[in-house]
């Protein structure tokens, strides 16, 4: 079914969603099945699932181009030899990609991450300490 969208998003997809993404223009209304009358449903949730998934598959492909940068960075630093390993994950990052605790350690973003996923989901605790 998915996240139910706001009118606010109903009225972006009605007007366009941004640069390089097509107009949606509904042709006909949806009737039930051999009745003839229009139904319950109005195309406006038809409108919210189309821009639902515009916007899922937009973010998809950010998170996709983020992490293929992420990986040609790692590389380009491999190559030159200015990669810092990472002293958790053990994985050669670049410096960019690094994170510093109060206390000065370095840990590759994706450790930071996964550790404040599992202090917050898994150990029900807002409080993030040093690694």
């Amino acid at each position: 079914a998915g996240i139910p969208l706001s009118s606010e998003q109903c009225r972006r997809l009605a007007e366009g969603a941004g640069p390089g993404q097509s107009k949606v223009t509904l042709k006909r209304t949806r009737r039930n099945a051999g009745s003839g009358a229009p139904a319950p449903v109005g195309d406006e949730v038809l409108a919210d699932e189309i821009l639902y998934v515009t916007e899922r598959r937009a973010a998809a492909y950010a998170a996709a181009r983020a992490h293929e940068e992420r990986m040609e960075a790692r590389e380009r630093a491999s190559s030159a030899g200015t990669a810092f390993e990472c002293p958790v994950c053990c994985a050669d990052v670049a410096f960019e990609e690094m994170c510093q605790c109060a206390d000065g350690h370095l840990v590759c973003g994706d450790c930071l991450r996964r550790y404040v996923e599992e202090r917050l989901f898994g150990l029900d605790s807002t409080e993030v300490k040093c690694i």
